[in-house]
């Protein structure tokens, strides 16, 4: 599972190392596992557009956050 790549936009890492390496391991990971499980449609969108798997693939599975509405209840 990919579950963000915010990391991209983030410039809180001053570390010249941590900045080279981010993103590599997604990007093996993307690149060789049979399925991919992502939280979002931009998620999908951003591995694509890196080229990490072809459009044509159809490896990427989006399954959205949640929970069910019982632990959205206030207990009293």
């Amino acid at each position: 599972m990919i579950h963000g790549l915010e990391y991209r936009y983030s410039k809180k890492s001053k570390n010249i190392i941590k900045r080279v390496l981010l993103g590599k391991p997604e990007k093996y990971l993307a690149q060789h596992a049979n399925a991919l499980i992502v939280p979002t449609q931009a998620t999908k969108n951003e591995i694509i557009n890196r080229n990490w798997v072809k459009s044509s693939e159809n490896k990427i599975t989006i399954i959205h956050e949640g929970g069910k509405r019982q632990f959205l209840q206030k207990r009293s």
